[in-house]
């Protein structure tokens, strides 16, 4: 198992460098509800999109409920075509095991072609109560955020109102986050030595900005 796997977060106290997103979240659920929503996380590959998407899914529906994550690009094949959404509309009356909400997550959601984002309206025009639809993307701007633009993608996307901008490391604290969770678990891991400097340089370098990527040259040794 690679480290940021077994260090991902699971409570909402375990995520790093995100406060503003996670109290956003937490507002909203709080005053609007869980069900009936679908949402955008927006940011950089490696910052955490896809680990709120998971906690916040399990707000709502049991871990057997949770149905993801699927990925983007898509082909007429795969599992996010338009036979995928159908099935998933037919199935827009099922309550989830435990307790009782679905969730379903769809990261890279630009990915979709054309011919997906028209079912996929449609599914969300049916969303029921007891649902919770999440997408994740890295383009940083709603706007032109699918290759092909379609008249089926506006009104979709101006129906969101749960839009959830993740920090990069250009945001200081979010960068001495990273790097303290890095050490700490390297720490934990028996794997630390080197000074702060190097866990810098190695998140501004080839970790290109990801957190997730960082923790992973902690178990592979390569922080110089």
């Amino acid at each position: 198992m690679m480290l940021s796997e077994k260090y991902r977060p699971a409570t909402w106290s375990d995520v790093v460098g995100q406060d503003a997103a996670v109290k956003k979240i937490r507002e909203i659920v709080a005053r609007d509800g869980w069900g009936k929503s679908f949402w955008f996380f927006i940011g950089k590959s490696g910052v955490g999109k896809t680990a709120l998407a998971n906690l916040l899914a399990l707000e709502g529906a049991s871990p057997e409920a949770v149905d993801g994550s699927y990925d983007t690009p898509i082909t007429a094949g795969d599992e996010t075509s338009p036979a995928f959404f159908r099935a998933w509309a037919k199935k827009a009356s099922q309550y989830g095991w435990g307790k009782g909400g679905r969730a379903l997550i769809i990261n890279e959601v630009h990915g979709l072609p054309a011919h997906s984002i028209r079912e996929l309206k449609g599914f969300l025009e049916g969303l029921r109560s007891h649902w919770c639809v999440i997408f994740t993307s890295t383009p940083t701007e709603m706007g032109g955020l699918f290759e092909n633009e379609t008249e089926e993608s506006f009104p979709m996307l101006s129906r969101c109102q749960n839009v959830v901008r993740l920090c990069g490391t250009k945001y200081a604290p979010t960068s001495d986050a990273f790097v303290k969770r890095a050490m700490e678990i390297a720490q934990a891991e028996h794997l630390d030595g080197r000074p702060v400097e190097s866990y810098r340089a190695a998140l501004d370098g080839k970790a290109k900005g990801s957190l997730r990527e960082l923790i992973n040259l902690v178990g592979r040794k390569e922080i110089y």
